[in-house]
C-alpha cells in the first residue's frame, strides 16, 4: 500500500512540477505531445493501482481507501490537462484556417480541382548566402500530420478537414524524402567543389 501512495504521490509532483513545460521528445507536437506525456503518467499508476483492485485477498485498509481517492482525483487531473490541450488543438486549427492549409497542401504536390493551381510555391530554395539548396516544405503542414497521428493514437476526435488532409501524409512524406535526397546530393556535389569550379 505505501508504495502505491509513495507512487501517487510521484506521479502528482512530476505533474505539478512539469505540466507547464513537460518533457518532450523533440518528435512530439506540441498539442499532442503534452497530452501523449499527461497520459503516459496516468498508465503508469493505472498499473499499480490495478494490481491493487485485483488483489481481493488484502484486508481493506483505511490507506487503501485514501490511496484510491488519491488516484481518483489524479486521473481526474490528468483527463483534465489532456482534454485541455485536445480544446487549445481544435481553436488552433480554427484559427490556422485548415482551408489556407489544404490550398498550400493542394498547390505543392498535387493538382487542386478547387484552385487549377501547380506548384506555386517552389519546394526547393536556395540559400543565398551559402548557395546550398534548402527544402521549403509547409511546416504547419509537418506539425498538423503529427497532431492528427498522436491524436487518433489517444482516441479523441480529429476534424474531417483535418483527417482528410492526413490521409494524404504518405504521398507527402514520400515527396517529401525524395526532395531531401536531392538536396543532400546536391549540396555535397556543390561542397566538394572549390570556389573556382563553383563560378562554372
Amino acid at each position: 500500500m505505501l508504495i502505491i501512495s509513495a507512487e501517487l504521490h510521484n506521479i502528482r509532483r512530476d505533474f505539478d512540477a512539469y505540466k507547464k513545460d513537460p518533457p518532450l521528445h523533440s518528435q512530439f507536437p506540441l498539442y499532442a505531445g503534452k497530452a501523449m506525456w499527461a497520459r503516459g503518467l496516468a498508465q503508469r499508476i493505472k498499473q499499480q493501482f490495478d494490481l491493487l483492485e485485483s488483489a481481493k485477498y488484502i484486508t481493506p485498509v483505511k490507506e487503501a481507501e485514501e490511496a484510491r481517492i488519491d488516484y481518483n482525483e489524479l486521473k481526474q487531473a490528468l483527463d483534465g490537462y489532456v482534454q485541455r490541450y485536445y480544446r487549445e488543438w481544435i481553436a488552433s486549427l480554427q484559427d490556422a484556417n485548415l482551408y489556407v492549409i489544404f490550398m498550400s497542401f493542394c498547390s505543392c504536390f498535387f493538382s487542386c480541382k478547387r484552385s487549377g493551381k501547380r506548384l506555386e510555391v517552389p519546394i526547393l530554395i536556395r540559400n543565398e548566402a551559402t548557395r546550398y539548396l534548402e527544402v521549403n516544405f509547409d511546416r504547419d503542414l509537418l506539425r498538423l500530420f503529427q497532431e492528427v497521428y498522436y491524436w487518433q493514437r489517444l482516441k479523441e476526435d480529429v476534424p474531417f478537414a483535418a483527417l482528410d488532409l492526413a490521409s494524404q501524409s504518405d504521398e507527402h512524406r514520400i515527396v517529401r524524402e525524395h526532395v531531401l535526397l536531392l538536396v543532400h546530393d546536391y549540396n555535397e556535389i556543390l561542397a566538394a567543389l572549390d570556389d573556382n569550379e563553383r563560378k562554372v
